[in-house]
């Protein structure tokens, strides 16, 4: 896990594509208070697809990027299982959540980039954060997603505009844990394991 590797990627995703970035992440959060996070799945999905162009594919990602998640609803939809039980972990005691969110790291990313099953890719993810290191997998959880996070939001009690931070570190984050999937799954992610059809009919 080469996680100077995964923050040149983030660093450079901003740099490249901060339309994307910025404004993509601007509008994730606004969609995700919007909807009570009820739409996790397509709506961050949705995000994900655009970066995953950009750090896997080297390709220019763009704003419809955001809404293809919508495209499969009924399908990414089911992603908020994992958001329960993990809120539900962090509920008891905040340290069950961490390993929840350790465990289930690449769901999302399996279902948008392989089709597979929300159950397959709750076992693919933490099958493979066993294979190459829990804690690693823990520590980078910690660092990169839950601590700059909690960090913001403690400074916005105070200052509540610095809660617009949230607008800038969200892309290093989300290009961070994508960087590390390409790094895990680049040559091992399973096939597509069935078609999902898309809500519009096409």
């Amino acid at each position: 896990m080469d996680i100077d590797t995964h923050l040149r990627n983030a660093f450079r995703f901003i740099k490249e594509e901060p339309l994307y970035a910025i404004l993509g992440s601007l509008i994730v959060l606004v969609m995700n208070v919007a909807t009570i996070g009820l739409l996790s799945g397509p709506i961050i999905g949705g995000y994900f697809i655009g970066v995953l162009k950009f750090v896997r594919d080297d390709q220019k990602p763009v704003l419809n990027d955001l809404f293809a998640g919508f495209q499969r609803l009924g399908y990414l939809f089911s992603f908020i299982l994992v958001s329960i039980l993990t809120i539900f972990g962090f509920l008891l005691l905040v340290i069950p959540g961490l390993v929840m969110m350790t465990w289930w790291i690449y769901v999302l990313l399996l279902m948008i980039d392989t089709n597979m099953p929300l159950s397959q890719a709750m076992a693919v993810s933490r099958k493979k954060v066993q294979e190459k290191g829990f804690f690693r997998h823990f520590v980078f959880i910690a660092m990169l997603a839950v601590l700059p996070t909690l960090i913001i939001n403690l400074l916005a009690l105070f200052l509540p505009p610095l809660k617009l931070l949230q607008l800038v570190v969200m892309p290093i984050q989300s290009a961070c844990v994508v960087s590390l999937y390409v790094e895990q799954f680049s040559r091992t992610a399973p096939p597509p394991m069935v078609e999902i059809p898309s809500t519009n009919g096409q």
